[in-house]
């Protein structure tokens, strides 16, 4: 579980940080076209600082992997890696769906669903594990 946790903690202050620093840049890499509107820097900056506190959360478990909180943090990084899959994989999907490819895609929205599916059947094997 050890392993997860700093894998976990490095790919979310890296999203996170590119969030805060580059929130335009970031979504557009991911949605293929960067959110209108005044609220959507601050939407994707608030985000930012949301993984920065699940990679800390995740850093500060990864020497304490046996006690219930270490497991909470794997309950709750899956529950997040199932949520980033389902709001992501119709973005991945809509170009192999669509009649006319019209609408482009982030040229990372492929690679982060299928992080994200890796990272929950991760956690699904950490969750599995037997405490000792």
């Amino acid at each position: 579980m050890k392993a997860f946790f700093i894998t976990t903690a490095a790919l979310e202050v890296g999203a996170g940080l590119a969030l805060i620093l580059a929130p335009l840049q970031a979504a557009t890499l991911l949605l293929g076209a960067s959110p209108i509107g005044l609220g959507a820097d601050l939407f994707e900056k608030v985000a930012g600082f949301a993984l920065i506190a699940l990679a800390l959360a995740n850093w500060l478990a990864r020497n304490d992997t046996q006690c219930a909180a270490a497991r909470g943090i794997v309950w709750g990084m899956l529950i997040y890696n199932l949520g980033i899959i389902e709001f992501f994989f119709p973005f991945a999907l809509a170009p192999l769906v669509q009649q006319q490819p019209s609408q482009t895609v982030g040229v990372l929205v492929c690679p982060a669903v299928i992080l994200h599916i890796v990272m929950s059947m991760w956690c699904g094997l950490c969750l599995a594990k037997k405490r000792v």
